[in-house]
């Protein structure tokens, strides 16, 4: 199936809340983009802008249903592991921090910078490696479940959800790793204004992981500009070959 179908498929849909016509459509997409190559890509750049639109929020909608499984469960923990895409954020999760325990040694003092109804990342750096967490969200229907999925997993104590922008947060100084989210900025310019205004904002030493895409992948989630890039010269930059999706550059504030 080609992109353009895909997209038209997706445009389609009644409602982009977890369904099984929606959830065949996102899952063929995902397959698509793990496995063309950019030259299959078809669609022209309004289209693409209009596909990670639909899917940004095709995401937020999973994300507030499994949040209210996980709140709502006996066992939340368990039901956690059943959400669709828990592996492959645990497989991204554990390849960052293989990278960022390089530079970082003692102080790991976390920031999430879009965290969603459903912070995984936060929490796996939480269970996986006992880091203490901040998520900044300014949604508020994804603030209020994000809370109660961190309630509900016993979490309280090691991740915090604070409901503000990001471009109005002013502590940025406290943190020695900041991640910025793969939709946070959604074009070009907002993206690269955002990692430029956070990266000046941290002190000496301190990591900027932004997760990207890459090659048909770039269909779901917009990547980091090239012209940031060149601008801050990242330590490292990670294109997962697997069934990852996302990629990240880690920028060190020199």
């Amino acid at each position: 199936m080609t992109d353009s179908v895909l997209f038209n498929t997706i445009l389609s849909l009644p409602s982009l809340r977890p369904s099984p016509q929606t959830n065949e459509a996102f899952s063929q997409l995902v397959c698509f983009c793990l496995q063309a190559e950019p030259s299959d890509i078809t669609l022209k750049k309004a289209a693409i802008r209009k596909l990670r639109t639909l899917s940004s929020k095709a995401e937020s909608e999973m994300e507030a249903y499994w949040a209210k499984q996980i709140i709502s469960s006996r066992e939340p923990n368990k039901t956690m592991l059943t959400f669709w895409y828990y592996q492959n954020y645990v497989e991204l999760v554990n390849l960052e921090h293989s990278y960022f325990s390089k530079l970082l040694k003692d102080k790991k003092r976390v920031l999430f910078l879009g965290g969603g109804p459903l912070p995984l990342t936060a929490i796996l750096l939480a269970q996986q490696y006992g880091l203490t967490c901040t998520v900044i969200e300014n949604n508020k229907r994804s603030y209020s479940l994000a809370c109660k999925v961190i309630a509900s997993l016993g979490l309280k104590s090691m991740i915090s959800i604070v409901y503000e922008d990001a471009r109005t947060f002013t502590a940025y100084d406290s943190f020695d790793l900041v991640y910025i989210a793969a939709l946070v900025g959604m074009t070009e310019s907002s993206k690269h204004e955002i990692i430029l205004s956070v990266h000046q904002k941290l002190n000496p030493g301190a990591l900027l992981m932004c997760r990207s895409a890459q090659g048909a992948k770039t269909l779901l989630y917009p990547p980091v500009p090239n012209k940031t890039i060149t601008a801050l010269s990242p330590v490292f930059h990670i294109n997962p070959t697997s069934s990852i999706i996302n990629s990240f550059i880690i920028l060190q504030k020199t």
